[in-house]
């Protein structure tokens, strides 16, 4: 019986998750805890790791628990990654060894410059390996890399050129990468 009610269990926490996510996401972390907040900017809830009870990795993100509540952050979340580096050591529930190995698998991302590619694929700029799917697009490896780099680092209005892979969202910068742009491709690009 407790199999079931495990089950049973499972299945009401995702379909309640699932709400929870369309109206939530995270907006920050450290290492004191972490605040979510609402899609329309209010502040729903900062969390102390202090408070917190157990932390649990699943396929969709993690599963945080405190007293009567379980959070649900989604692993698609902006920051996502970051608050992962930042769960403390202790939680039974929490794989520490599995969080050091997926962060240790990760490569360069010749677009980004951030060690964030698993599969192919760049977790934080999304941009996918050179490989045959852009090569029926694109002429050349670096004509790919050009383009790709002028949409990533392409500033938002009356912001100045910074290509840059500084660390950001829980991804270490890769120190084998070089740019193929420069600032004034991307102030030519962004006028066109």
């Amino acid at each position: 019986m407790g199999f079931i009610n495990s089950i049973i269990q499972r299945i009401f926490l995702k379909k309640s998750l699932k709400k929870y996510m369309k109206d939530v996401r995270l907006l920050g972390s450290d290492t004191s805890g972490f605040k979510l907040g609402a899609l329309n900017g209010e502040n729903i809830k900062d969390c102390k790791w202090s408070e917190v009870k157990d932390v649990e990795i699943i396929t969709d993100g993690l599963v945080i628990t405190t007293d009567g509540q379980d959070i649900f952050l989604n692993k698609e979340w902006s920051g996502w990654h970051k608050l992962l580096k930042e769960v403390p050591v202790g939680y039974k529930s929490f794989n520490d060894e599995f969080v050091s190995h997926y962060f240790s698998q990760m490569k360069g991302c010749e677009i980004c410059g951030l060690k964030a590619v698993i599969k192919d694929e760049c977790l934080n700029c999304c941009a996918e390996v050179w490989g045959e799917e852009a090569q029926e697009s694109y002429d050349s490896k670096e004509e790919y890399l050009r383009e790709e780099q002028l949409m990533w680092f392409e500033p938002e209005e009356n912001e100045y050129p910074d290509i840059n892979n500084r660390p950001d969202d829980g991804f270490e910068s890769w120190t084998g990468w070089k740019p193929v742009i420069t600032d004034e491709d991307i102030r030519s690009y962004s006028y066109d």
